[in-house]
């Protein structure tokens, strides 16, 4: 963006008062946040074990063991691209918890980090999930809420409206996006994703 194009746009926001200010970072915080996918940051990573285990099997050297382990790592590699869950054990009970139940291949991904596989059964880890649910509010929200809310009223007060209005698009959405995108799932959608988990467990005994 050219520099005539900024001060335009810092015009327009000025004219607009106090309502632009604040309603044009939060639909900029909200688009950052629906568009940022981990995966899609590393495509071209796995792109390139795709190939290469594509080449392997292919390859007629290849033995049959080799060619068999890398079919499993491709299957695994698309597993992953689809569901998000990376942890080996869970991934053929995860796909066949979203078959079952009709739910879009990436349901568990925002989940992966609380979910284990041990003795045929989904283990969800709900302590760890409040942990991180107090730790998001208590260390990272509200301290930054209070850090950004004093920087820009300093910033307003003492210096000008326009660095005020600079301020916030500059150190309060950084902020703001880094809290959107690292929180915990809300609590209904985790009991739901839980209810989904212990209908699988009961139907699929322990194997102790």
């Amino acid at each position: 963006m050219q520099v005539d194009e900024l001060v335009k746009l810092l015009n327009i926001i000025k004219q607009g008062g106090i309502v632009s200010t604040l309603i044009i970072p939060i639909i900029l915080i909200i688009f950052l946040f629906r568009k940022f996918d981990l995966i899609e940051a590393f495509k071209g990573l796995h792109n390139l074990k795709r190939k290469k285990l594509e080449e392997i099997i292919c390859n007629k050297n290849t033995s049959i063991n080799t060619r068999e382990l890398a079919k499993q790592e491709l299957n695994a590699l698309y597993n992953y691209q689809l569901t998000g869950v990376f942890h080996f054990s869970l991934r053929e009970p995860i796909v066949r918890i979203i078959t079952q139940n009709k739910l879009p291949a990436s349901y568990f991904k925002p989940f992966k980090a609380y979910l284990d596989y041990n003795s045929n059964l989904i283990v969800i880890n709900e302590k760890n999930y409040t942990r991180k649910r107090k730790l998001h509010l208590f260390i990272l929200t509200i301290p930054s809420i209070i850090f950004c809310a004093m920087i820009n009223i300093k910033i307003f007060l003492s210096i000008s409206p326009t660095k005020g209005i600079l301020s916030i698009y500059f150190i309060t959405l950084p902020i703001l996006a880094f809290i959107l995108i690292t929180k915990p799932p809300h609590k209904k959608p985790f009991n739901t994703m839980k209810t989904y988990v212990e209908k699988y467990n009961q139907s699929h005994p322990s194997n102790n």
